[in-house]
């Protein structure tokens, strides 16, 4: 529908809930957030001309659970790495500088933690800091990656952590290039 300068009509469209949906790395499906969502309607986003507030009645996202085993790609924030293959199945974690880092929010340690299992890949060696809150908040645990040689040869270790329960964030900071796939807490 074409409209000529100066006139103006009266549109109505239905916005189907399922445009709402997102990827929910938690879960790893996609789901409809339950709260309130503006509607914005305008040129561009700098030339919003219409606005409007709709309630939704959908998922209440889960805290995450990270004594199971967690795909490193699913993290909720980043800084400094990007996504590479692993070649033991599945995707990586691939650090581009010194304190690169990877975050998981509002995990939830029923039982606090004292072990951080990890499928990882390093030629060089290097380390991964387990820290809560942020990336320089409170270390709870280092894993000390020895040099493989090469990359993607792939290990599985195991360090100690010392996380109290509760909820948190938790923060995997890199140093050096070390490769992380998947992980758990124990």
């Amino acid at each position: 529908m074409s409209i000529a300068a100066g006139q103006s009509h009266t549109l109505e469209f239905a916005l189907p809930v399922t445009e709402l949906a997102f990827w929910d790395v938690t879960r790893e499906q996609y789901c409809i957030e339950n709260g309130e969502y503006a509607i914005l309607i305008g040129r561009s986003s700098a030339d919003i001309k219409l606005s409007s507030i709709v309630k939704v009645k959908g998922d209440i996202i889960p805290s995450r659970n990270l004594y199971n085993n967690t795909k490193a790609e699913n993290y909720d924030d980043y800084e400094g790495v990007y996504l590479d293959e692993c070649k033991a199945g599945g995707a990586s974690i691939h650090p581009v500088k010194e304190g690169a880092w990877i975050a998981f929010n509002d995990v939830l340690f029923d039982h606090g933690a004292v072990a951080f299992e990890a499928l990882i890949s390093s030629a060089k060696g290097g380390s991964i800091e387990i820290r809560t809150g942020s990336t320089t908040g409170k270390l709870v645990g280092t894993l000390n990656v020895p040099s493989g040689g090469v990359l993607q040869q792939w290990v599985t270790l195991t360090g100690e952590v010392s996380v109290e329960s509760g909820t948190t964030d938790v923060y995997v900071v890199f140093n050096g290039e070390v490769l992380l796939s998947r992980f758990q807490f124990n």
